[in-house]
């Protein structure tokens, strides 16, 4: 378990604090380790102190815990029968054995328990602080590739929803992608349903009421969704000015659907905003699911989805979905023309076309032939040669940011200022950037307000000039990013004078 470390970064970027409990029978030695570690801001946080193994065991069956810094020898459980529990049940936390006894036998048990270390006592503070800050190097490294595993599987798990629901997957690739996305249930049951929510003045909300910015307004809707139904699995796949369209993966599908009301009911009394239940969904098998049997039918979305295709060199995904583009616009020839108008300047505006493809003689009675006809001239006259390095599209959208991180911007505001999938925007920028989409305004939001603080503005006037509607919000994110407070920050990092800061602060 870790939470934000507000007194150990000196400089930018947020460090995390890591919990960590204390067993002895004797109070004094205790209090020394727990007061010595917080007072030397290690890393780690005291969650609790022990007289017992016993003690201690029944405090981490119910609470995460990190790190735990033991004696051998204590009533009713000792140090090593405690250690033994911790190695069979709870392998995610580490042992420091501090003892008074140095005997061969307690250091081999320890090290059969896979003990971090053992120290004799009296304590060698250096040994302490030097075992802490070895154990906290580790378990950062282990926080940042959970972190970057999760926030990527995340990413290609919401991708997948998304191809299916647009037309833009075979119904033969479902498996392999299914298999590769390590879901925590099987394939068989992914039964479910999408709702499409739709808020009664959205815009309105947001300026006079909302105070967390648009980009945590459709997780707030996800997390009320959560709570309501006792559901495996759920993914915001869709967003297009008021409405959200999200897909809940239950087993009992009947259960989300007969329970629309009170998820209606649920929203309204949490955010206080009225909201419709614009369509629903239900399926027994993802695999059931055709374009035509749910209404992501948004043109728009699709060409934006079909672009992130071609940007990401998935170019059977992209025939899949242009040849169900093409396949609805056969009513007749000048629809047919339009669409190809239309796509071949979005095409050219993305950089991966040079010309509208040349139609020449096409037979426009034989359907089935011109589908294939206009696919495969639309497909051979993109260039697919320029996608190294950091492209277009990414200084595009920085650019972007750069020019408006002064207000409230979305992934999904950036992703279609450069025509792409939200999400395969958000997959992209991570490929290209080695940065998330939401750490990379925050950074340049504390950046420029750093800059600020340098030239003495108040804090009133910094959340504003940064994007922030909320003082209480920024000043949380400033100190989880920078360690400090904004007064702090001025007075420690800058060494500027603090005459009167407080009170703005």
């Amino acid at each position: 378990m870790y939470t934000i470390d507000n007194k150990q970064s000196t400089g930018m970027g947020a460090s995390v604090l890591y919990k960590l409990i204390i067993v002895d029978d004797e109070k004094r030695a205790r209090d020394i380790v727990a007061k010595y570690i917080e007072q030397h801001n290690l890393g780690f946080e005291v969650a609790g102190c022990f007289s017992n193994g016993y003690e201690a065991l029944t405090f981490l069956q119910s609470h995460k815990v990190d790190v735990v810094i033991t004696d051998i020898k204590m009533p009713v459980m000792s140090g090593l029968e405690l250690t033994k529990n911790i190695y069979k049940a709870m392998p995610g936390c580490n042992v420091i054995i501090i003892s008074a006894y140095s005997e061969f036998e307690y250091a081999k048990k320890a090290i059969e328990y896979n003990v971090l270390n053992y120290i004799v006592k009296p304590i060698n503070v250096k040994e302490l602080i030097k075992t802490l800050e070895v154990l906290k190097n580790r378990l950062d490294e282990m926080h940042i590739r959970e972190d970057n595993y999760l926030e990527t599987i995340t990413i290609l798990r919401e991708q997948f929803f998304t191809d299916i629901a647009m037309g833009g997957m075979n119904e033969n690739d479902i498996p392999k992608r299914f298999e590769m996305l390590e879901f925590p249930f099987p394939l068989e049951e992914l039964a479910g349903v999408f709702l499409s929510i739709k808020i009664i003045g959205l815009n309105d909300y947001m300026e006079t009421r909302w105070k967390y910015g648009k980009e945590r307004f459709g997780t707030a809707l996800l997390n009320i969704l959560k709570k309501r139904y006792n559901i495996q699995d759920i993914y915001n796949i869709s967003q297009n000015d008021n409405s959200f369209v999200f897909i809940i993966i239950n087993k009992d599908n009947l259960e989300v659907s007969q329970s629309i009301s009170d998820c209606i009911e649920d929203i309204k009394n949490i955010l206080k905003i009225d909201i419709i239940i614009e369509e629903n969904y239900s399926f027994r098998n993802i695999c059931e699911i055709s374009n035509t049997a749910f209404g992501l039918q948004n043109e728009k979305e699709k060409i934006k989805l079909l672009v992130s295709y071609i940007k990401s060199s998935d170019l059977n995904s992209a025939k899949t979905l242009l040849t169900n583009l093409v396949s609805s616009k056969l009513d007749n020839k000048k629809e047919i023309e339009d669409f190809l108008l239309k796509l071949s300047i979005v095409f050219q505006n993305a950089g991966i076309m040079n010309r509208q493809p040349r139609l020449g003689n096409i037979d426009y009675s034989n359907h089935s032939e011109l589908v294939n006809i206009l696919v495969d001239k639309i497909m051979s006259s993109l260039h697919l040669d320029s996608y190294n390095g950091e492209d277009g599209i990414i200084q595009k959208a920085k650019k972007y940011i750069m020019e408006n991180y002064n207000r409230d911007i979305t992934r999904d505001e950036v992703a279609e200022y450069v025509y792409l999938n939200s999400a395969y925007f958000s997959r992209y920028f991570k490929q290209q950037t080695g940065e998330n989409f939401y750490d990379y305004v925050v950074s340049v939001r504390m950046k420029n307000a750093v800059k600020l603080l340098l030239e003495s503005e108040k804090i009133g006037e910094i959340v504003e000039k940064v994007g922030y509607r909320s003082r209480k919000h920024f000043l949380k994110v400033f100190k989880e990013y920078t360690g400090y407070t904004p007064m702090e920050y001025r007075k420690h990092v800058l060494k500027l004078e603090d005459s009167g800061y407080e009170e703005q602060e």
